[in-house]
């Protein structure tokens, strides 16, 4: 393996742009390390920025690799290993046999495939598919099918290649996400797909994020689950964060379901619960939703149950599930056209 010898400040820069090309995310040299030092990887990080440091390789790719992990990489952890051992250590063990033939099967023929791709395309996997299907039936073709993601998962968090998953509208700082009100995005209709991405890696920060970005993270949810969504004005809005409708069946029709966010830690009190029960009386509203980054109460769920008001809980374990459905899926890109 090669080895690299480079000053800490450019090292710490060169990571800064590489964040930025991959993931579309402006990032500065205090939050790149704060996150190396999350990930307990501190140890291989420049304190020095006119040091010169030694990494090898493959620590030096392992570094990146942490990098983008931390930023929200959804290849990252994939791209660690490399693509023919991580195939065949998934594999039961009868398996391996028809593995050892089907991976330079495919092997072989990427470099034709390669070559007959337009530069900038994306390579086309089915007839490298179709010809190891027609030789080893579906469990061949599900080996060449995961040895190609994972071959297109290493291309993705690869910092010697200029491989990455799309091309970005804009670089977005990290730091707007807990400083700025935007509610709206270049990529998402409320919330970028970035900082999700970046909150599904790093969900404890959904309790520093800008109180309006979590009711745009509301909105954005709602929006995907195939509502139409209106926020409030934020401030003056009466208890009411968040509008929803049936698709199709926008303002000024009664809403279906009425939002109230709270991005706090403590315990949601039964009082909170029964403005809103209030609220969903006055709007017409078939439910409201209570979404919070903390808990509800034990008060305010027998409150519930006992009243029985249309009142749903949305709390941290529930956005946690939030931001899975929503992140990025892992590779894509490279080998798979959408």
């Amino acid at each position: 393996m090669g080895a690299i010898w480079v000053r800490g400040g450019d090292l710490v820069d060169g990571l800064a742009e590489l964040v930025g090309f991959k993931l579309g995310i402006a990032v500065t040299a205090d939050e790149l390390s704060a996150a190396v030092a999350r990930t307990g990887y501190g140890s291989m990080w420049p304190d020095d920025r006119d040091g010169i440091y030694h990494y090898r390789s493959e620590e030096y790719e392992e570094l990146v690799a942490v990098v983008l992990a931390a930023f929200g990489d959804p290849d990252a952890q994939r791209g660690r290993q490399l693509p023919v051992l991580s195939v065949i250590r998934s594999l039961p063990k009868e398996l391996e046999p028809v593995a050892m033939e089907v991976i330079p099967m495919v092997i072989e023929a990427l470099g034709p495939a390669i070559a007959a791709t337009p530069g900038g395309g994306v390579l086309d996997p089915r007839p490298i598919l179709t010809t190891v299907k027609a030789r080893y039936g579906t469990q061949g073709e599900r080996i060449a099918l995961q040895l190609l993601a994972e071959m297109n998962a290493q291309l993705m968090v690869s910092p010697w290649g200029r491989v990455r998953r799309r091309e970005w509208p804009d670089l977005a700082p990290l730091r707007a996400l807990f400083a700025t009100e935007a509610t709206t995005s270049p990529l998402n209709a409320f919330f970028d797909q970035r900082f999700l991405d970046y909150l599904h890696a790093n969900f404890d920060d959904i309790d520093s994020i800008n109180w309006r970005r979590f009711e745009a993270l509301t909105g954005e949810y709602l929006h995907r689950a195939g509502l139409a969504v209106e926020l409030g004005a934020g401030r003056n809005d009466d208890g009411i964060d968040v509008r929803a409708w049936l698709a199709g069946n926008p303002s000024p029709a009664t809403p279906l379901v009425i939002v109230q966010c709270k991005r706090e830690k403590r315990k949601i009190a039964k009082t909170v619960i029964k403005a809103l029960a209030a609220d969903v009386q006055w709007e017409g509203a078939v439910a409201g939703l209570l979404v919070t980054t903390g808990e509800w109460s034990p008060g305010a769920r027998s409150t519930v149950n006992s009243r029985a008001y249309p009142v749903g809980e949305i709390n941290r374990d529930s956005l946690r599930k939030w931001l899975a459905s929503m992140r990025t899926p892992g590779s894509g890109g490279m080998f798979f056209d959408s």
